[in-house]
């Protein structure tokens, strides 16, 4: 990380290594990427739309390893823009070919998306309905602009909620809090 921050010329040989031939030199890249990220987090605005173009890549592993770094993204940062991007293409990815892949974004979507509002769910305090009504115009934002079928969300929404979800009772509540 300490590389990074010397010299532009280590992230650029880093962000080519993302986009190389090799499915594991891809995925390799991603992973230095990520560790770099973690410590130079204001890069994360100048290669997110990258790792967004990972999400859809033609192997497993890069589409997995790029969620997994955009959800570290979305939630160091507080860009509206960036957040509604990587929801996005995370709503794609649920209707993924690979089960593991489509598991994987159902469940960090809900990871980013219910899980911090549970508690705000049963006690309110004004900080957590300000929270809620910021993530609310988030969640608008992300429909009107989104390039995901929104058929995919329905679905997902859906699945949180039905009784045989592990945390069916705490997303209805979110959900009920956000309507």
């Amino acid at each position: 990380p300490s590389s990074v921050a010397r010299s532009d010329d280590f992230l650029k040989r880093i962000l080519f290594c993302t986009d190389a031939a090799s499915s594991l030199v891809r995925d390799i890249g991603l992973i230095l990427l990520g560790k770099c990220l973690i410590h130079r987090r204001h890069l994360d605005k100048q290669v997110y739309r990258r790792v967004l173009a990972r999400v859809a890549d033609e192997a497993v592993i890069v589409r997995k390893r790029a969620m997994r770094t955009l959800k570290d993204i979305y939630t160091r940062n507080d860009s509206d823009d960036m957040k509604s991007d990587i929801a996005s293409m995370l709503l794609t990815r649920m209707k993924d070919p690979d089960d593991g892949v489509s598991d994987l974004a159902g469940q960090i979507f809900e990871e980013l998306w219910m899980a911090p509002f549970y508690e705000s769910a049963k006690k309110e305090s004004v900080r957590q309905q300000l929270a809620l009504q910021k993530h609310v115009n988030l969640f608008v934002r992300t429909l009107r602009t989104g390039t995901f079928p929104q058929a995919e969300l329905e679905n997902f929404l859906r699945g949180i909620l039905t009784k045989s979800a592990k945390n069916a009772a705490p997303n209805y509540k979110v959900c009920k809090k956000m309507v």
